[in-house]
Protein backbone atom coordinates (compact mmCIF):
# COMPACT_ATOMS: atom_id res chain seq x y z
CA UNK A 1 0.00 0.00 0.00
CA UNK A 2 1.05 3.48 -1.01
CA UNK A 3 1.36 5.54 1.86
CA UNK A 4 1.89 8.89 0.50
CA UNK A 5 -1.09 8.59 -1.51
CA UNK A 6 -3.86 10.43 0.26
CA UNK A 7 -6.45 8.66 1.69
CA UNK A 8 -10.11 9.92 1.33
CA UNK A 9 -10.18 8.28 4.94
CA UNK A 10 -8.77 10.39 8.64
CA UNK A 11 -8.03 9.16 11.70
CA UNK A 12 -10.82 8.83 14.50
CA UNK A 13 -8.87 10.71 16.91
CA UNK A 14 -8.46 13.31 14.54
CA UNK A 15 -12.18 13.50 12.35
CA UNK A 16 -13.55 15.82 14.71
CA UNK A 17 -10.62 18.12 15.01
CA UNK A 18 -11.55 21.80 14.29
CA UNK A 19 -7.62 22.70 14.48
CA UNK A 20 -7.02 20.09 11.64
CA UNK A 21 -5.52 21.15 8.69
CA UNK A 22 -8.14 20.02 5.62
CA UNK A 23 -6.36 19.81 2.33
CA UNK A 24 -8.62 20.73 -0.57
CA UNK A 25 -8.07 17.23 -2.04
CA UNK A 26 -9.82 15.06 0.22
CA UNK A 27 -13.48 14.88 0.16
CA UNK A 28 -16.00 16.33 2.56
CA UNK A 29 -16.91 14.21 6.01
CA UNK A 30 -20.07 13.87 7.52
CA UNK A 31 -20.62 14.92 10.74
CA UNK A 32 -22.64 12.28 13.67
CA UNK A 33 -24.90 14.66 15.99
CA UNK A 34 -25.37 12.04 18.45
CA UNK A 35 -22.07 11.39 20.70
CA UNK A 36 -20.74 8.02 21.88
CA UNK A 37 -21.87 8.63 24.88
CA UNK A 38 -25.50 8.01 23.88
CA UNK A 39 -24.62 5.19 22.00
CA UNK A 40 -23.24 3.51 24.50
CA UNK A 41 -26.25 4.49 26.58
CA UNK A 42 -28.59 3.24 24.11
CA UNK A 43 -27.17 -0.32 24.22
CA UNK A 44 -26.95 -0.59 28.17
CA UNK A 45 -30.31 0.38 28.07
CA UNK A 46 -30.74 -2.54 25.64
CA UNK A 47 -28.70 -5.00 27.30
CA UNK A 48 -30.28 -4.84 30.84
CA UNK A 49 -33.65 -4.64 28.99
CA UNK A 50 -32.97 -8.13 27.71
CA UNK A 51 -31.39 -8.97 30.99
CA UNK A 52 -34.62 -7.69 33.28
CA UNK A 53 -37.00 -9.92 30.68
CA UNK A 54 -34.83 -12.92 31.37
CA UNK A 55 -34.69 -12.67 34.84
CA UNK A 56 -38.59 -11.82 34.93
CA UNK A 57 -39.09 -14.76 32.97
CA UNK A 58 -36.28 -16.66 35.67
CA UNK A 59 -38.51 -15.48 38.33
CA UNK A 60 -41.62 -16.65 37.34
CA UNK A 61 -40.11 -20.50 36.46
CA UNK A 62 -39.10 -20.25 40.33
CA UNK A 63 -42.07 -19.29 41.25
CA UNK A 64 -43.97 -22.19 39.22
CA UNK A 65 -41.46 -24.55 40.23
CA UNK A 66 -42.18 -23.28 43.91
CA UNK A 67 -46.03 -24.41 43.99
CA UNK A 68 -44.71 -27.50 42.05
CA UNK A 69 -42.79 -28.72 44.95
CA UNK A 70 -45.78 -26.96 47.35
CA UNK A 71 -48.11 -29.42 45.65
CA UNK A 72 -46.09 -32.19 45.98
CA UNK A 73 -45.30 -31.76 49.75
CA UNK A 74 -49.14 -31.41 50.61
CA UNK A 75 -49.83 -34.70 48.84
CA UNK A 76 -47.54 -36.44 50.87
CA UNK A 77 -48.68 -34.95 54.15
CA UNK A 78 -52.21 -35.80 52.89
CA UNK A 79 -50.66 -39.38 52.31
CA UNK A 80 -48.89 -39.46 55.47
CA UNK A 81 -51.72 -38.35 57.54
CA UNK A 82 -53.98 -41.03 56.29
CA UNK A 83 -51.11 -43.67 56.78
CA UNK A 84 -51.30 -42.33 60.75
CA UNK A 85 -55.14 -42.40 60.96
CA UNK A 86 -55.35 -45.91 59.79
CA UNK A 87 -51.85 -47.74 60.15
CA UNK A 88 -54.04 -49.53 62.69
CA UNK A 89 -57.09 -50.68 60.86
CA UNK A 90 -57.80 -54.33 60.07
CA UNK A 91 -58.42 -55.47 56.72
CA UNK A 92 -61.65 -58.04 57.25
CA UNK A 93 -60.63 -60.29 54.81
CA UNK A 94 -56.78 -60.84 56.32
CA UNK A 95 -54.87 -62.06 59.08
CA UNK A 96 -52.97 -58.67 59.75
CA UNK A 97 -53.25 -55.22 59.29
CA UNK A 98 -53.48 -54.22 55.86
CA UNK A 99 -51.17 -51.55 56.66
CA UNK A 100 -48.04 -53.36 58.11
CA UNK A 101 -47.35 -54.51 54.43
CA UNK A 102 -46.41 -50.91 53.01
CA UNK A 103 -42.82 -49.59 53.47
CA UNK A 104 -43.18 -45.83 53.75
CA UNK A 105 -39.39 -44.91 53.72
CA UNK A 106 -39.83 -43.94 49.94
CA UNK A 107 -42.54 -41.19 51.10
CA UNK A 108 -40.87 -40.30 54.22
CA UNK A 109 -37.52 -39.71 51.23
CA UNK A 110 -39.66 -38.00 49.12
CA UNK A 111 -41.38 -35.77 51.66
CA UNK A 112 -38.03 -34.73 53.38
CA UNK A 113 -36.75 -33.86 50.33
CA UNK A 114 -40.01 -32.08 48.88
CA UNK A 115 -39.10 -30.24 51.77
CA UNK A 116 -35.41 -29.28 51.43
CA UNK A 117 -36.62 -27.98 47.52
CA UNK A 118 -39.91 -25.78 49.10
CA UNK A 119 -36.82 -24.21 51.19
CA UNK A 120 -34.50 -23.64 48.20
CA UNK A 121 -36.73 -22.19 46.14
CA UNK A 122 -38.46 -19.91 48.92
CA UNK A 123 -34.47 -18.39 49.80
CA UNK A 124 -33.74 -17.90 45.88
CA UNK A 125 -37.01 -16.04 45.39
CA UNK A 126 -36.08 -14.31 48.54
CA UNK A 127 -32.86 -13.08 47.42
CA UNK A 128 -33.79 -12.01 44.17
CA UNK A 129 -36.56 -9.48 45.31
CA UNK A 130 -34.18 -8.55 48.39
CA UNK A 131 -30.00 -8.28 47.01
CA UNK A 132 -28.59 -6.15 44.78
CA UNK A 133 -27.78 -6.82 41.19
CA UNK A 134 -24.13 -6.93 42.25
CA UNK A 135 -24.65 -9.30 45.27
CA UNK A 136 -26.49 -11.22 42.49
CA UNK A 137 -24.09 -11.07 40.05
CA UNK A 138 -21.21 -12.47 42.86
CA UNK A 139 -19.81 -15.53 42.80
CA UNK A 140 -21.32 -16.69 46.23
CA UNK A 141 -24.66 -16.56 44.88
CA UNK A 142 -23.52 -18.28 41.99
CA UNK A 143 -22.09 -20.87 44.21
CA UNK A 144 -24.90 -21.42 46.30
CA UNK A 145 -27.42 -21.56 43.15
CA UNK A 146 -25.13 -24.30 42.04
CA UNK A 147 -24.68 -26.28 45.04
CA UNK A 148 -28.29 -26.24 46.25
CA UNK A 149 -29.40 -27.01 42.43
CA UNK A 150 -27.58 -29.99 42.57
CA UNK A 151 -28.49 -31.39 45.98
CA UNK A 152 -31.95 -30.99 44.85
CA UNK A 153 -31.55 -32.75 41.90
CA UNK A 154 -29.04 -35.45 42.73
CA UNK A 155 -32.05 -35.71 45.51
CA UNK A 156 -34.88 -35.81 43.46
CA UNK A 157 -32.75 -38.83 41.33
CA UNK A 158 -32.14 -40.80 43.90
CA UNK A 159 -35.59 -40.63 45.33
CA UNK A 160 -36.97 -41.65 42.16
CA UNK A 161 -34.60 -44.68 41.31
CA UNK A 162 -35.32 -45.91 44.82
CA UNK A 163 -38.93 -45.53 44.45
CA UNK A 164 -38.76 -47.81 41.28
CA UNK A 165 -36.55 -49.97 42.52
CA UNK A 166 -38.77 -51.09 45.48
CA UNK A 167 -42.28 -50.70 43.39
CA UNK A 168 -40.60 -53.52 41.33
CA UNK A 169 -39.21 -55.24 44.43
CA UNK A 170 -43.07 -55.04 45.83
CA UNK A 171 -44.38 -56.64 42.65
CA UNK A 172 -42.25 -59.61 42.79
CA UNK A 173 -43.46 -60.32 46.19
CA UNK A 174 -46.86 -60.26 45.70
CA UNK A 175 -46.17 -62.43 42.31
CA UNK A 176 -45.02 -64.89 44.69
CA UNK A 177 -46.95 -64.89 47.41
CA UNK A 178 -50.51 -67.19 46.52
CA UNK A 179 -53.23 -65.96 46.42
CA UNK A 180 -55.42 -67.00 49.58
CA UNK A 181 -58.53 -68.47 49.51
CA UNK A 182 -61.30 -67.78 52.00
CA UNK A 183 -62.22 -69.11 54.83
CA UNK A 184 -65.53 -70.95 54.21
CA UNK A 185 -68.06 -71.56 57.27
CA UNK A 186 -67.64 -74.89 59.13
CA UNK A 187 -70.37 -77.19 58.09
CA UNK A 188 -72.94 -78.39 60.55
CA UNK A 189 -71.15 -81.57 61.09
CA UNK A 190 -67.85 -80.03 61.64
CA UNK A 191 -69.78 -78.26 64.12
CA UNK A 192 -71.17 -80.93 65.78
CA UNK A 193 -67.87 -82.75 65.56
CA UNK A 194 -65.50 -79.88 67.62
CA UNK A 195 -64.44 -79.55 70.56
CA UNK A 196 -66.30 -77.13 72.40
CA UNK A 197 -64.75 -73.53 73.38
CA UNK A 198 -62.29 -72.88 75.76
CA UNK A 199 -64.28 -69.92 77.50
CA UNK A 200 -67.22 -71.85 79.79
CA UNK A 201 -69.84 -69.66 82.70
CA UNK A 202 -69.07 -70.09 85.65
CA UNK A 203 -71.88 -70.95 88.49
CA UNK A 204 -71.59 -71.00 91.75
CA UNK A 205 -73.95 -72.00 94.75
CA UNK A 206 -74.07 -70.57 98.34
CA UNK A 207 -76.53 -71.86 101.43
CA UNK A 208 -77.24 -70.63 104.47
CA UNK A 209 -78.23 -73.81 106.45
CA UNK A 210 -79.75 -74.44 109.92
CA UNK A 211 -79.57 -71.34 111.91
CA UNK A 212 -75.59 -70.55 111.82
CA UNK A 213 -73.87 -72.25 108.50
CA UNK A 214 -72.78 -70.56 105.63
CA UNK A 215 -71.95 -73.17 102.73
CA UNK A 216 -69.93 -71.97 99.54
CA UNK A 217 -70.13 -74.49 96.31
CA UNK A 218 -67.95 -74.23 93.38
CA UNK A 219 -66.33 -71.13 94.60
CA UNK A 220 -62.76 -70.35 94.34
CA UNK A 221 -60.61 -70.16 97.31
CA UNK A 222 -60.61 -65.96 96.40
CA UNK A 223 -64.31 -65.79 96.47
CA UNK A 224 -63.81 -67.56 100.06
CA UNK A 225 -61.54 -65.39 101.35
CA UNK A 226 -63.11 -62.65 100.77
CA UNK A 227 -65.94 -63.71 102.18
CA UNK A 228 -64.37 -64.44 105.79
CA UNK A 229 -63.36 -60.87 105.36
CA UNK A 230 -66.59 -60.08 105.55
CA UNK A 231 -67.81 -62.36 108.04
CA UNK A 232 -65.10 -60.82 110.41
CA UNK A 233 -65.78 -57.45 110.07
CA UNK A 234 -69.77 -57.12 109.52
CA UNK A 235 -70.61 -60.52 112.21
CA UNK A 236 -70.24 -59.08 115.90
CA UNK A 237 -70.37 -62.48 117.31
CA UNK A 238 -67.43 -63.89 115.21
CA UNK A 239 -66.62 -66.67 113.55
CA UNK A 240 -66.60 -70.15 114.98
CA UNK A 241 -64.76 -72.00 112.19
CA UNK A 242 -64.27 -73.17 108.41
CA UNK A 243 -63.80 -76.05 107.11
CA UNK A 244 -64.81 -78.38 104.08
CA UNK A 245 -68.14 -80.25 104.00
CA UNK A 246 -68.50 -82.41 101.20
CA UNK A 247 -67.75 -80.63 98.41
CA UNK A 248 -68.13 -77.27 99.53
CA UNK A 249 -66.50 -74.75 102.07
CA UNK A 250 -68.82 -74.29 105.71
CA UNK A 251 -68.29 -71.11 107.46
CA UNK A 252 -69.97 -71.69 110.99
CA UNK A 253 -70.99 -68.41 112.89
CA UNK A 254 -71.45 -67.57 116.69
CA UNK A 255 -74.94 -67.38 117.76
CA UNK A 256 -77.49 -67.74 115.54
CA UNK A 257 -77.89 -65.37 112.73
CA UNK A 258 -80.70 -67.31 110.66
CA UNK A 259 -82.92 -68.26 113.22
CA UNK A 260 -86.60 -66.32 112.16
CA UNK A 261 -88.05 -63.69 114.52
CA UNK A 262 -91.32 -62.22 113.85
CA UNK A 263 -89.31 -58.44 114.23
CA UNK A 264 -86.49 -59.19 112.11
CA UNK A 265 -82.85 -59.87 112.77
CA UNK A 266 -81.45 -56.23 111.40
CA UNK A 267 -77.49 -57.76 111.58
CA UNK A 268 -77.77 -60.54 110.39
CA UNK A 269 -79.73 -58.90 106.96
CA UNK A 270 -76.74 -56.26 106.77
CA UNK A 271 -74.51 -59.22 107.24
CA UNK A 272 -76.39 -61.08 104.25
CA UNK A 273 -75.65 -57.71 102.32
CA UNK A 274 -72.21 -57.08 102.78
CA UNK A 275 -71.83 -60.81 102.04
CA UNK A 276 -73.94 -60.43 98.43
CA UNK A 277 -71.84 -57.18 97.50
CA UNK A 278 -68.79 -58.58 97.89
CA UNK A 279 -69.38 -61.46 95.83
CA UNK A 280 -70.71 -58.90 93.31
CA UNK A 281 -67.83 -56.58 93.39
CA UNK A 282 -65.93 -59.70 92.62
CA UNK A 283 -67.80 -60.57 89.25
CA UNK A 284 -70.65 -62.92 90.61
CA UNK A 285 -74.28 -61.79 90.27
CA UNK A 286 -76.83 -63.75 91.95
CA UNK A 287 -79.33 -65.38 88.75
CA UNK A 288 -82.11 -66.64 91.25
CA UNK A 289 -82.80 -68.01 94.60
CA UNK A 290 -84.63 -71.40 94.78
CA UNK A 291 -85.77 -73.96 97.28
CA UNK A 292 -85.38 -77.63 96.24
CA UNK A 293 -85.59 -79.65 100.15
CA UNK A 294 -88.12 -80.47 102.01
CA UNK A 295 -86.59 -80.27 105.18
CA UNK A 296 -88.15 -77.32 107.29
CA UNK A 297 -85.17 -75.30 108.16
CA UNK A 298 -83.84 -75.28 104.86
CA UNK A 299 -83.10 -71.99 102.98
CA UNK A 300 -83.01 -71.01 99.44
CA UNK A 301 -80.06 -72.19 97.48
CA UNK A 302 -78.80 -68.91 95.95
CA UNK A 303 -77.15 -69.26 92.11
CA UNK A 304 -74.53 -67.01 90.96
CA UNK A 305 -72.93 -66.66 87.17
CA UNK A 306 -69.68 -65.07 86.93
CA UNK A 307 -69.77 -62.01 84.68
CA UNK A 308 -67.11 -60.63 83.08
CA UNK A 309 -66.56 -57.92 83.05
CA UNK A 310 -67.33 -56.64 86.19
CA UNK A 311 -70.84 -54.34 86.86
CA UNK A 312 -69.84 -51.24 88.14
CA UNK A 313 -70.27 -51.08 92.62
CA UNK A 314 -73.70 -50.41 93.43
CA UNK A 315 -75.63 -49.16 96.66
CA UNK A 316 -77.66 -51.63 98.80
CA UNK A 317 -80.90 -51.97 100.94
CA UNK A 318 -83.02 -54.24 102.44
CA UNK A 319 -86.71 -54.43 102.91
CA UNK A 320 -88.25 -57.04 105.05
CA UNK A 321 -91.87 -56.91 105.42
CA UNK A 322 -91.96 -57.52 109.80
CA UNK A 323 -95.22 -58.72 111.59
CA UNK A 324 -98.32 -57.80 109.91
CA UNK A 325 -97.92 -54.22 108.97
CA UNK A 326 -94.09 -53.01 108.82
CA UNK A 327 -91.90 -52.10 106.10
CA UNK A 328 -88.26 -52.26 107.41
CA UNK A 329 -84.96 -50.71 105.44
CA UNK A 330 -81.93 -51.41 106.48
CA UNK A 331 -78.01 -50.27 105.15
CA UNK A 332 -78.61 -46.60 105.57
CA UNK A 333 -81.27 -45.94 102.88
CA UNK A 334 -80.84 -42.64 101.18
CA UNK A 335 -82.91 -39.48 102.22
CA UNK A 336 -84.90 -39.36 98.68
CA UNK A 337 -85.89 -42.78 98.62
CA UNK A 338 -87.18 -42.69 102.69
CA UNK A 339 -89.22 -39.19 101.55
CA UNK A 340 -90.77 -40.90 98.15
CA UNK A 341 -92.07 -43.75 100.17
CA UNK A 342 -93.56 -41.68 102.87
CA UNK A 343 -95.23 -39.61 100.00
CA UNK A 344 -96.39 -42.41 98.27
CA UNK A 345 -98.58 -44.07 101.39
CA UNK A 346 -99.36 -41.05 103.05
CA UNK A 347 -102.31 -41.46 105.26
CA UNK A 348 -101.74 -45.18 105.28
CA UNK A 349 -97.99 -44.59 107.38
CA UNK A 350 -99.49 -44.66 110.90
CA UNK A 351 -95.94 -44.50 112.72
CA UNK A 352 -92.51 -44.34 111.40
CA UNK A 353 -88.93 -44.36 112.80
CA UNK A 354 -85.85 -42.91 110.71
CA UNK A 355 -82.41 -43.34 111.77
CA UNK A 356 -79.31 -42.99 110.29
CA UNK A 357 -78.85 -46.68 109.21
CA UNK A 358 -82.60 -47.85 109.22
CA UNK A 359 -86.19 -47.38 108.13
CA UNK A 360 -89.21 -48.10 109.82
CA UNK A 361 -92.85 -47.41 108.42
CA UNK A 362 -96.29 -48.74 109.91
CA UNK A 363 -99.10 -49.16 107.53
CA UNK A 364 -102.38 -49.40 108.75
CA UNK A 365 -105.27 -52.28 108.09
CA UNK A 366 -102.03 -55.12 108.67
CA UNK A 367 -101.79 -55.54 105.17
CA UNK A 368 -99.32 -58.29 105.39
CA UNK A 369 -102.18 -60.51 107.04
CA UNK A 370 -105.30 -60.19 104.22
CA UNK A 371 -108.45 -61.54 103.99
CA UNK A 372 -111.03 -61.45 100.80
CA UNK A 373 -110.60 -58.57 98.99
CA UNK A 374 -107.75 -57.20 100.89
CA UNK A 375 -105.62 -59.26 99.65
CA UNK A 376 -105.43 -57.52 95.80
CA UNK A 377 -104.94 -54.29 98.47
CA UNK A 378 -101.73 -56.01 99.26
CA UNK A 379 -100.63 -57.17 95.93
CA UNK A 380 -101.07 -53.11 95.05
CA UNK A 381 -99.31 -51.78 97.75
CA UNK A 382 -95.99 -54.45 96.70
CA UNK A 383 -96.60 -52.49 93.02
CA UNK A 384 -96.73 -49.08 94.40
CA UNK A 385 -93.21 -49.50 96.54
CA UNK A 386 -91.83 -51.39 93.73
CA UNK A 387 -92.64 -48.40 91.65
CA UNK A 388 -90.92 -45.80 94.42
CA UNK A 389 -87.96 -48.03 94.06
CA UNK A 390 -87.73 -47.62 90.69
CA UNK A 391 -88.19 -44.15 90.53
CA UNK A 392 -85.43 -43.53 92.96
CA UNK A 393 -82.62 -45.68 90.94
CA UNK A 394 -83.42 -49.02 92.78
CA UNK A 395 -83.77 -52.16 91.36
CA UNK A 396 -84.89 -55.64 92.59
CA UNK A 397 -81.60 -57.67 92.75
CA UNK A 398 -82.87 -60.71 94.60
CA UNK A 399 -85.81 -61.91 96.70
CA UNK A 400 -84.59 -64.27 99.86
CA UNK A 401 -86.79 -66.77 101.44
CA UNK A 402 -87.06 -68.29 105.02
CA UNK A 403 -88.94 -71.27 106.79
CA UNK A 404 -89.43 -71.93 110.53
CA UNK A 405 -89.73 -74.17 112.39
CA UNK A 406 -93.14 -74.69 112.02
CA UNK A 407 -93.34 -75.22 107.98
CA UNK A 408 -95.03 -71.74 108.02
CA UNK A 409 -92.46 -69.23 105.40
CA UNK A 410 -91.78 -65.87 106.63
CA UNK A 411 -92.25 -63.18 104.34
CA UNK A 412 -89.66 -62.45 101.10
CA UNK A 413 -86.77 -60.13 101.60
CA UNK A 414 -86.15 -58.12 99.12
CA UNK A 415 -82.60 -56.76 98.19
CA UNK A 416 -82.42 -53.54 96.47
CA UNK A 417 -79.08 -51.50 94.57
CA UNK A 418 -78.56 -48.81 92.52
CA UNK A 419 -75.40 -47.54 90.97
CA UNK A 420 -73.09 -45.64 92.47
CA UNK A 421 -73.68 -41.72 92.11
CA UNK A 422 -76.94 -42.39 89.92
CA UNK A 423 -78.82 -39.18 89.22
CA UNK A 424 -82.64 -38.67 88.61
CA UNK A 425 -83.42 -39.42 84.94
CA UNK A 426 -80.33 -41.69 84.52
CA UNK A 427 -80.70 -45.69 83.39
CA UNK A 428 -81.34 -47.99 85.79
CA UNK A 429 -78.77 -51.22 85.51
CA UNK A 430 -80.77 -54.31 86.03
CA UNK A 431 -78.92 -57.65 86.58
Amino acid sequence: MDLGVPSAYESYSNRLDPYADIEDDYPTKSFHHVSDQHVLLRRRRARNKRRGAFDTGRLCLRILILLLDLSILSLLIHGVNTWEKTYDSVDRNEDEDGWRMVNMFSTWLMLAIAVFASFVQIIAIATRLSLPQSLRDGWVHTVAVLISSGTVITAWVTATIYLVIDKEVLQNISTEMPEKVPDLPPSFQETMASSPPIFQTQFACMTFNMFDRIRLINFTEAEVSGIKEVVASHWSAGLSHVQPYGESMEFRLRGRPWLHRSGGNDDSRRLMLRILERLFDMGWVLQGAMEITLKSESKDSLIFRKQDPIPPPCDWICISFDNSDKIKIVNSPPKDLTDAILQTFGHDVRRKEITSDRVKVHLANMPWNPSGTDTVKTRIILLKLIETLERCGFTIYATLGSKGEDEEGAQDLLVCQRVKGWIPGAPIWHR
